[in-house]
């Protein structure tokens, strides 16, 4: 704001929402940190329970449940979607309006400020308790030596799951496991070259790492049309193709490095079941199998 002699408003919302459903208030002197405001005018926000969605929680930073918006704003459905539609609406009990589960995990303080923790997909249940990626990112940013960070969940077999942590350091720093014991800290740690800044780049990266730690970090098979359907919701046309190639390579380069020695075929493979979508062509098929053995180098 100083920089550019602007006024910035923070406003939570969804595309869902039109997309608004909090905002935080003109008067700088009144908003709080960390809080992305009040519920916008005509609109009620809730925070629901996760295993009973009937239940609203009461205020408090220790009671996190999903965001929920009740208002004019809120969509009338996906289209030609009925029961994606039917599991995110649902009739609020004393508003003419529909209600919407953003799938945003969150809390509101007494005075009905919201605070978003992290979404409900990334949550990590581990030895029974939540813990939430975003909070260990935070801890791991105090760090001076940091740059960028990630944190997913990685199966485990006394915790069910653990967080672990992906950094990316700044030039010529070092960081070691020991450094971070003073953070809430994940229970592994890796550096890496580069963090993903596409999201589908990071769910197949995510997918990858997955599947090789459940097998001993050996060897996966991968069907290039299984992934495509799996991740690239509109696979279709030849820049869509040439946009998730890239997105598996630079997944596949940063998994051969987190797990050294392992090995990921890959094949044309399974049935097209969209006739809308085409299969890859012969020459970029080639060009990523061939791209991917070099970038792999000894690992395969």
């Amino acid at each position: 704001e100083t920089e550019l002699g602007w006024e910035f408003l923070q406003i939570y919302g969804l595309t869902e929402t039109s997309p608004t459903g909090a905002i935080c208030p003109v008067d700088k002197s009144v908003r709080r940190a960390g809080s992305c405001g009040v519920p916008m005018p005509g609109t009620i926000i809730e925070i629901r329970d996760m295993e009973n969605p009937d239940r609203v929680l009461p205020a408090g930073k220790e009671h996190v449940g999903e965001v929920c918006i009740i208002g004019p704003q809120v969509m009338k459905g996906y289209w030609k979607k009925p029961e994606e539609t039917d599991k995110v609406l649902f009739r609020h009990p004393t508003s003419n309006w529909m209600g919407l589960r953003t799938g945003d995990m969150g809390y509101m303080d007494d005075d009905g400020w919201l605070f978003l923790v992290d979404r409900s997909k990334d949550l990590i249940i581990s030895s029974g308790y939540n813990v939430y990626p975003r909070m260990i990112e935070e801890a791991v940013y105090e760090h001076p030596a940091v740059d960028e960070c990630i944190v997913i969940g990685i199966p485990d077999p006394y915790r069910q799951e653990a967080p672990k942590v992906f950094v990316k350091l700044k030039p010529g720093a070092s960081l070691t496991f020991e450094e971070l014991k003073k953070h809430p800290v994940p229970i592994q740690l890796n550096a890496v070259q580069a963090i993903f800044r596409s999201s589908l780049a990071i769910d197949v990266y995510i997918w990858l790492a997955y599947r090789l730690h459940q097998v001993g970090r050996q060897s996966v098979h991968v069907s290039w049309l299984a992934l495509m359907r799996q991740f690239a919701h509109s696979p279709t046309g030849r820049h869509a193709v040439q946009t998730f190639q890239r997105c598996f390579l630079h997944a596949l380069r940063q998994a051969l490095v987190v797990y050294p020695g392992a090995r990921v075929t890959l094949s044309e493979g399974g049935i097209n079941l969209l006739h809308s979508q085409p299969p890859i062509p012969k020459s970029a098929l080639n060009a990523l199998k061939k791209e991917a053995g070099t970038q792999g180098g000894p690992h395969g």
